[in-house]
């Protein structure tokens, strides 16, 4: 969950046409964009899935390249634009997409875990957006 909301944060804060922009005029640029994505983001989330999976956290029957594969392809879309376009990637819609496909890759355990998390999250969310009107 923290990565994900790391990734939607940081896309939050450039345009949509970035992505397209680089590959267009720079494409060597996004070939490393790719190669890291395809290198390090693959090995990164896949690993994190093979570890919730021997902590129960995650359903044992899944496969951790094709999950990582859905998942960046749903990511991709909402960055692309292409998803939703109407809808800027900072539009809640999309972390609640994103939570949907968390809690269809998670055991109970897992379940009861990111509820936990999940209100925190909203609650110290709530406390910045309170603070943020005062002042």
């Amino acid at each position: 969950m923290k990565i994900y909301k790391k990734m939607l944060s940081q896309f939050n804060t450039c345009n949509p046409s970035f992505i397209y922009d680089i590959k267009k005029f720079y494409p060597e640029v996004y070939e490393l964009f790719i190669e890291f994505r395809d290198k390090e983001l693959d090995y990164m989330i896949t690993t994190l899935i093979k570890q919730g999976k021997e902590e129960g956290l995650f359903r044992e029957n899944i496969d951790e390249k094709i999950i990582y594969k859905l998942h960046l392809n749903r990511i991709n879309s909402i960055i692309e634009g292409s998803l939703l376009p109407e809808k800027t990637i900072a539009d809640p819609v999309f972390f609640e997409f994103i939570l949907i496909n968390l809690i269809g890759i998670t055991t109970i355990q897992g379940h009861e875990i990111l509820e936990k998390k999940l209100k925190k999250y909203k609650n110290e969310k709530y406390k910045n957006e309170t603070h943020m009107t005062i002042f």
